[in-house]
């Protein structure tokens, strides 16, 4: 489609050319045909990659090599063509290959890569994009074991699929939610935010989404203590899938795996080693999973047949350790601890035990931290080495002590035969609802009672109270009566007096606004009128010559009138000028409030004013430092009215640091011309206690020109006041971003120093999105 558009550009290059007589430019129409060509294969290489990185299969060496050059080709060449969205799907299918094919470190290379992607596809607006690179930043920082950022993203994730109105990726994020909590122990929580995204999935009748809502609470019931549940669970699931999913010949989805070997731990905590058994080896499909290996092993183990356990959880810990998960890796380093105590090989297990413990405590698992610790334990005390035991004891009880205690299972458990039995305690509470009515009833019958008997008494008093105190309060209320009478007179002399002061302030300010108007237009108009009188006078003195016959001097005077025209045009521009800047400054914002990036808006203006001064001056020439806070966000603002006061203060920042290099390269003393202009944009986020991600964004534009005196720089936001040159500037530029910025609600301020330059600081309200 974009080259469709590009070749109809082209044709309307060539037929405007032919209209007016002349042929395209070959240099134009070649750099046209080239922007086409890279277009065009920038979508070929993208759909290339997205085709092969969608496919189940493993790569091929030939294919891998092939889908690296594609990637690689295709940011190069978006980078080329400064196109953010093919910058943004090259990194999104790197991070993709590196999840595909990477071993070592991946999870962190892939979230990188993710991050980079997130950047460029929130500037195209790919909204789908950004929600998937949402997704899967979500599920690298889970593997590596960072639950709390995960879920920080996620949030993000649910949002954006939200507004995509993405229904059953949003259950699934929800669900994610669950699961996160579920990891850090908030059983009740998890089982909370399970069964809601359960109640959801069965809305949208997607057989998948409702499978993988119920393995969710299945492993949330596994872990509470509550196997017998999980193994109901998992059986509803197998149910579900067998009557709507499954077919010949398919592939068992990942989501029914991990029913089953939920379900086989469920089987193993009731001491049912043999269906556990059973469950997990009846599919072959398991044995590309680590859990698969895990709970075989742990059913050897139950066997006594340790050894066979020891070569399932290396096996399992391999896979995780490839994978990049790093949970998994420290609860099998932990059973390998356990087979190898079993052995009495102590060396190994020390070893297996500290190596889970290193990993749990590096990612703040305390679940597994609790569980390596017990596993030392149990090894020192077979040593009978107390004085370690006594060390990893005092340990085991500070970790122990910090997690749910058990009574969460057990409102869990509550919580659960609660919703079974909901209909029973309906009827039950129907039939006691007529008692406590009655009850109520004769409660309420007894406090009226009581209620007029007091008021009644209370009544009596107050009556006496009045009937004592009436004469004086007689007497208070005609002296409070002359003394309001007094106050609303003084009263009405002070609304006059005000009156008169803001009508006259008014008239005031009107006047002198009036009066800068006046000034400014009246200089060029000055000038127009000036010139058209002695236009007049060269044209009656042209007609003279005409008649002598004296073409050398109607020549003088129609070069004379043609000057003088030229001046009049220039000068009714700058009028113009004046006039188009006070409704600017007049007119109120037509703009909508959207969530923006500051930064991006900011570096876009940066480019805009400088190239737009380079275009009028070659021999400009200044260093652009940007230092921009990437924890800012977005914030709401009219993009427009902003980047029109960002605009302003970057070019006026331009012009003084040129104005000064002139200055500079004019001085005779060499060492005197080491001047070198500099201009600095950067962005910060300064938050408030207590209000979130809220607080204040500060935009600071810095330049190391001459500064601005003193003496007026009470002047310089005000209408009209420019110290640039006439006909340079008319001086409403500071002004119109001085209420820009007040109608965000924010401030804009200057420090400065004579000599070394100036700094504008625009504050921004920054509230939470």
């Amino acid at each position: 489609m974009k080259t469709f558009i590009l070749l109809i550009f082209i044709f309307l290059v060539c037929s405007t050319s032919f209209v007016h007589g002349q042929y395209p430019r070959q240099d134009i129409l070649k750099e046209t045909l080239v922007l086409a060509k890279n277009v065009q294969r920038l979508e070929e290489l993208n759909n290339l990659s997205d085709k092969y990185l969608a496919s189940k299969l493993s790569f091929s060496t030939s294919n891998l090599i092939n889908i690296r050059n594609n990637i690689e080709e295709a940011l190069v060449l978006s980078k080329q063509i400064n196109n953010k969205k093919g910058i943004g799907n090259a990194y999104y299918s790197s991070a993709n290959l590196i999840l595909r094919t990477e071993k070592k470190d991946k999870q962190q290379k892939a979230l990188e890569a993710f991050r980079s992607a997130l950047f460029y596809l929130k500037q195209s607006g790919e909204e789908k994009k950004v929600a998937l690179c949402f997704k899967n930043m979500v599920t690298c920082l889970h593997h590596m074991g960072n639950i709390r950022e995960a879920m920080l993203y996620n949030d993000s994730t649910k949002n954006a699929f939200s507004k995509l109105k993405d229904t059953v990726n949003f259950i699934y994020s929800y669900a994610y939610e669950g699961h996160c909590y579920f990891d850090i122990g908030n059983y009740e929580k998890a089982y909370k935010i399970g069964m809601d995204a359960w109640q959801l999935a069965q809305k949208t009748n997607d057989t998948l989404c409702m499978i993988t809502t119920m393995v969710n609470l299945s492993n949330i019931f596994l872990g509470a203590g509550l196997p017998q549940t999980a193994i109901e669970y998992m059986h509803k699931i197998l149910n579900l899938y067998a009557a709507k999913t499954k077919k010949t010949g398919e592939l068992m989805p990942n989501s029914v795996i991990w029913a089953r070997i939920i379900g086989g731990n469920a089987f193993l905590n009731l001491n049912k080693i043999d269906s556990a058994y059973n469950l997990v080896t009846s599919v072959p499909e398991y044995n590309t999973d680590s859990d698969y290996h895990l709970l075989l092993g742990q059913v050897h183990a139950a066997r006594k047949n340790y050894a066979g356990a020891l070569a399932h959880y290396i096996k399992g810990y391999q896979i995780d350790d490839e994978n990049g998960l790093v949970i998994s890796t420290s609860r099998y380093a932990n059973e390998q601890g356990r087979a190898y105590l079993a052995l009495n090989n102590f060396s190994l297990a020390i070893s297996s035990a500290k190596t889970a413990l290193a990993i749990a405590e590096k990612i703040h698992a305390l679940l597994e931290i609790k569980n390596a610790l017990a596993t030392l334990i149990d090894i020192y005390v077979a040593r009978k080495d107390y004085k370690k035991v006594y060390h990893y004891e005092h340990r085991y009880k500070s970790i122990n002590d910090s997690l749910m205690p058990e009574e969460y299972r057990q409102r869990l458990a509550v919580v659960k035969i609660q919703n079974e039995l909901d209909n029973e305690k309906q009827q039950a509470e129907l039939l006691s609802k007529e008692n406590e009515i009655k009850n109520q009833q004769l409660s309420k019958a007894v406090l009226i009672k009581n209620v007029l008997i007091t008021g009644i008494i209370c009544l009596l008093l107050v009556a006496v109270f009045i009937i004592r105190n009436n004469g004086q309060k007689q007497k208070v209320n005609k002296l409070l009566k002359l003394q309001k009478e007094k106050v609303e007179a003084t009263l009405m002399e002070l609304r006059s007096t005000q009156s008169q002061l803001i009508q006259s302030e008014k008239m005031a300010s009107l006047g002198e606004l009036t009066a800068g108007i006046a000034h400014e237009i009246q200089n060029p108009l000055n000038f127009v009128n000036n010139f058209s009188e002695v236009n007049t006078e060269l044209i009656d003195e042209l007609e003279q010559e005409i008649n002598k016959g004296n073409l050398e001097e109607v020549k003088l005077l129609a070069k004379d009138i043609k000057e003088n025209e030229q001046k009049i045009n220039h000068h009714g521009k700058r009028a113009g000028d004046i006039v188009k800047g006070m409704l600017q400054h007049s007119r109120s914002s037509i703009g909508v409030k959207e969530p923006t990036n500051i930064n991006a808006l900011a570096d876009e203006y940066l480019r805009l004013a400088y190239h737009g001064l380079r275009a009028k001056d070659k021999s400009f020439n200044v260093e652009l430092i940007t230092d921009f806070d990437e924890t800012i966000g977005n914030i709401n603002i009219i993009p427009q009215d902003i980047g029109r006061v960002i605009l302003n203060l970057i070019t006026n920042a331009f012009y003084v640091v040129n104005e000064k290099a002139k200055a500079e390269s004019r001085k005779q003393n060499a060492e005197e011309k080491s001047y070198e202009p500099t201009v600095s944009i950067t962005t910060k986020h300064s938050p408030l206690p207590g209000r979130g991600t809220g607080g204040e964004v500060l935009i600071s534009v810095k330049d190391n020109g001459n500064g601005i005196p003193q003496k007026i720089l009470d002047k310089i936001f005000q209408p009209f006041f420019t110290t640039k040159p006439t006909g340079q500037g008319i001086g409403l530029g500071l002004s119109l971003s001085y209420d820009i910025v007040k109608a965000h609600g924010g401030e804009i301020k200057v420090e400065t120093k004579e000599g070394e330059g100036a700094k504008f600081i625009i504050e921004l309200p920054k509230t939470d999105i």
